[in-house]
C-alpha cells in the first residue's frame, strides 16, 4: 500500500484494476457490526487503535475515517468498485445513522442544552448530562434512558397545566415569629448566668450563639411565599403552546429530578414538587 490513500479503504489495485483488499474488507465488516452493536464512531476507532491497526501508513484510526467508512455506498458495489457489504447491512447502518443524527440535533438545540443545568439525579442529587440518548449522573454515574423529545413533551404538558391553573402553585401563609420552648429555656438560662457573680463569659457566648441559631431556624422570611406569588404572576402572563418555553421553565423551576425508571418531577423555585 502507498503512503497515501488514492482509493477508498477496502480496495487495492491489482493487475491495473480496482479489487477488494480482503484484509481491509474484513475490518470494514467488523466496523459495521460494531456500530450495529451500539458502539460509537469514537469507540470503534479506539478498539482498532488498541489492536495496533492502522488506517493507512501515515494515519491512525479516528472517528472521522470510521464515519467515512460507514457512509460509503461504494461498498455495495458498482461498475467500478466490487461489492464488499450486503445491502441489508448497509441500509440498517444508514437508518441508525439518520436516527442518531436526528437525536443529536434535538439534544444540541438551544432549548435542550439549557435543560442540562436543571437536570439532577434522584439517587444522589448530582447534575446530569445527556449522552447518546441517556441522561448520566456526573457523581454516581446513574444512567437513565430518557428521550429528549419525551422530556420536552412532558414539560410542555406540565407548563400548560400550570398556565391554565396558576393556583396550583402554593403560596404558604406567612408565619410570624413565635419563640418555642427551647428558645425560652435558652433565654432563661442566659439571664440566670448573667446574674451570677463572676459569670463564665465563654459559656454565655456559646449560649447566645445557640440562641441566635435557633431563632434563625424558626424564623419565616416568607421567601417561598414571595416565590410562589412571582411564579403565579409569570404563569398569568404566559400562553400555553406546543413548544418548550425554556425562558418560562428556567424562571419558575429550580431543578428537574430524574428518577431511575425514567420518570421525573420538577422542583419549583418555591420548593414545591410538581409532576
Amino acid at each position: 500500500m502507498g503512503k497515501s490513500r488514492y482509493i477508498p479503504y477496502g480496495y487495492c489495485i491489482r493487475n491495473g484494476e480496482i479489487a477488494v483488499n480482503s484484509a481491509e474488507a474484513e475490518i470494514i465488516k467488523r466496523i459495521y457490526t460494531l456500530y450495529l452493536n451500539g458502539k460509537s464512531y469514537l469507540e470503534i476507532s479506539r478498539i482498532l487503535q488498541s489492536e495496533d491497526m492502522k488506517y493507512s501508513i501515515n494515519a491512525d484510526w479516528n472517528k472521522n475515517n470510521i464515519g467515512r467508512i460507514l457512509h460509503n455506498e461504494r461498498y455495495l458495489g458498482n461498475e467500478k468498485y466490487p461489492c464488499i457489504l450486503d445491502k441489508s447491512v448497509f441500509c440498517e447502518v444508514s437508518a441508525r445513522i439518520r436516527k442518531s443524527s436526528s437525536q443529536k440535533a434535538i439534544a444540541n438545540s438551544d432549548e435542550l442544552v439549557s435543560l442540562k443545568g436543571l437536570m439532577h439525579c434522584n439517587n444522589c442529587g448530582g447534575r446530569m448530562n445527556n449522552r447518546d440518548g441517556k441522561w448520566l449522573c456526573v457523581k454516581c454515574e446513574l444512567g437513565v434512558k430518557l428521550k429528549n423529545e419525551d422530556v420536552a413533551e412532558r414539560i410542555v404538558q406540565l407548563s400548560n397545566r400550570l398556565i391554565a391553573c396558576p393556583d396550583l402553585v402554593n403560596i404558604p401563609p406567612f408565619k410570624p415569629y413565635s419563640p418555642n420552648m427551647e428558645i425560652k429555656r435558652l433565654e432563661n438560662e442566659i439571664n440566670r448566668e448573667l446574674e451570677k457573680p463572676g459569670c463564665n463569659e465563654e459559656y454565655i457566648k456559646s449560649l447566645i450563639q445557640s440562641l441566635i441559631d435557633l431563632k434563625y431556624s424558626v424564623c419565616d422570611d416568607d421567601a417561598n411565599g414571595r416565590q410562589g406569588e412571582r411564579i403565579r404572576a409569570l404563569l398569568h402572563k404566559s400562553e400555553s403552546g406546543e413548544k418548550l418555553n425554556i425562558e418560562l421553565l428556567t424562571s419558575i423551576a429550580k431543578r428537574i429530578i430524574v428518577q431511575k425508571d425514567g420518570g421525573f418531577f420538577i422542583i419549583l423555585k418555591n420548593g414545591q414538587k410538581m409532576k
